[in-house]
């Protein structure tokens, strides 16, 4: 017999649609919702609505849980509130239940559920501990250890993880590392058909093959610091290098980033927003990516997508996966957030380790050899062993 397995989340995601489908291929896996976003909900901050075009549903068992809020909403604590969470949980008689984050309702419903009928019950985040102001910090210092001490244990994808976890004193032995992931093979099935049409695609919209460019994935606003990239790019511009930048994605900035790069002569092309399936063809026409997040980037998935595509990245030290995923001049770099300068030097660095012919293809492989999902699956396993 299956060991069952249940899953609380706010929504559909869709970098955890393999892994849930995984998970269901060895154990007896329910999912939870809180909320089915429509596609209104679906492009909150990308400034378009859109659904997306891989599925996100298959594969695995799953409910969508009344929710009575006032106010459905992913992103506050009130947006999600379905107490009949308790129930599915004392009738399923899971022999682990996992909760994706905890700052909403459902989340501490879940929690007290569990431990009313003595259901083991893990955490998976990936908060970091400058993602809250230090004032924040304190106040949960008050009452965080023992809000934590009620799961059994937590799900860590990192060291910025494990490092927030300790610092509300949280031991050792309650921490299992369970990576971040996307669907690999997806990615590199996709780059492979990708590459071998690196030139068309690239002569589809002005870049040569010759040319060196520099991409930006993800949403056009504030907190990931797009401009960043721009200001560096106008860097190498007066120093007459020759740089283009690819900006996909969409948001409220974009307007004022088109305005950047044409008022000072910048290579750059804004593809908009693209779906899942078309982000390998991004990553396949670039040459590196760049992440200049703040604190509120607590991973940094888009740079798992692109090592599996093998593009390095340049990341801002502000990036949670920043010390998990980049060795210094061999899987990328990493500069100091907000610094465009130091941008700008790294940049440059990985300029000179191309032109001198360096590989950073095999240190990216071996790298992203510990976050499949295959290691996800297996860290849920050790579990329940």
């Amino acid at each position: 017999m299956k060991n069952k397995i249940g899953i609380l989340l706010t929504h559909p995601v869709q970098y955890l649609s393999a892994f849930f489908k995984a998970l269901a291929n060895e154990f007896d896996l329910t999912v939870y919702y809180c909320i089915k976003p429509d596609k209104k909900e679906q492009g909150r901050d990308f400034g378009i609505e859109f659904s997306w075009d891989v599925p996100l549903l298959e594969g695995y068992k799953y409910e969508f849980l009344k929710n009575i809020s006032l106010s459905p909403d992913t992103n506050s604590y009130l947006g999600c509130d379905t107490p009949e969470i308790a129930e599915k949980i004392n009738n399923a008689k899971f022999d682990i239940f996992i909760i994706f984050g905890w700052y909403y309702k459902s989340a501490h419903q879940a929690l007290a559920a569990c431990n009313r009928y003595n259901v083991a019950v893990y955490a998976r985040g990936d908060s970091t501990i400058r993602s809250s102001h230090p004032a924040a910090r304190l106040l949960k210092k008050l009452y965080f250890k023992r809000f934590l001490d009620k799961f059994d244990g937590f799900l860590a994808p990192g060291e910025k993880f494990k490092e927030y976890l300790k610092f509300y004193g949280v031991s050792d032995n309650k921490i299992v590392f369970c990576p971040h992931f996307v669907d690999n093979d997806f990615f590199e099935e996709n780059k492979i058909k990708s590459v071998q049409n690196r030139a068309a695609l690239r002569e589809k919209i002005g870049i040569t093959p010759e040319d060196l460019v520099f991409l930006f994935c993800g949403k056009l606003v504030s907190r990931k610091r797009p401009l960043d990239l721009l200001k560096a790019l106008d860097l190498f511009k007066q120093k007459n290098i020759p740089v283009k930048a690819i900006i996909a994605g969409d948001g409220v900035l974009r307007r004022k980033l088109e305005q950047y790069a044409e008022a000072r002569g910048l290579s750059v092309y804004f593809s908009g927003f693209k779906n899942q399936s078309q982000l390998p063809e991004m990553y396949s026409i670039s040459d590196c990516l760049v992440l200049p997040s703040s604190w509120s980037e607590t991973w940094g998935l888009v740079v798992n997508e692109s090592f599996a595509c093998g593009v390095p990245a340049i990341i801002s030290d502000r990036c949670g996966c920043a010390i998990d995923m980049i060795e210094e001049g061999a899987t990328g770099y990493i500069y100091k957030c907000t610094d465009v300068k130091n941008l700008f030097l790294s940049m440059n660095e990985f300029i000179r380790a191309k032109s001198n012919g360096f590989d950073f293809a095999p240190a990216i492989k071996q790298k992203l050899g510990k976050y499949r999902i295959k290691d996800a699956v297996d860290s849920i396993r050790n579990i329940i062993r």
